[in-house]
């Protein structure tokens, strides 16, 4: 059943929505996701707390666990998973080199072995 003032729309109808007084194209946003009302993505001014996102996509649903919240940056995780993959490219190169010492040298390898961490 439509409500009695909702208007149906139909192939060729224009739609218009007038701008809310003092909006300003913000330029940037973020993905607001999880346990909130309304998740999605929302535009952002500068200096404003995320707080104030999660405020504006209806705040936590009952089912949140807020202290589990987790904010990423793309460039932030790009660097971690950058390091990780440095880490374990060192980490090969170091067990080859230790391989290659004489059987004889154990207790050079575990010296070796050592030093680098």
């Amino acid at each position: 059943m439509i409500p009695p003032k909702t208007k149906l729309l139909r192939d060729g109808d224009v739609l218009t929505i007038p701008q809310n007084p003092g909006w300003n194209d913000v330029g940037a946003s973020v993905s607001v996701r999880g346990e909130v009302v309304h998740p999605g993505p929302f535009g952002i001014r500068p200096g404003e707390r995320l707080s104030s996102v999660v405020q504006r996509a209806g705040g936590f649903s009952p089912q949140a666990y807020p202290y589990g919240a987790v904010l990423m940056r793309p460039e932030v995780r790009d660097l971690e998973m950058n390091a990780r993959v440095d880490m374990v490219r060192r980490l090969k190169e170091e067990e080859t080199r230790l391989k290659a010492l004489p059987e004889t040298d154990a207790d050079e390898k575990e010296c070796q072995a050592h030093r680098h961490w």
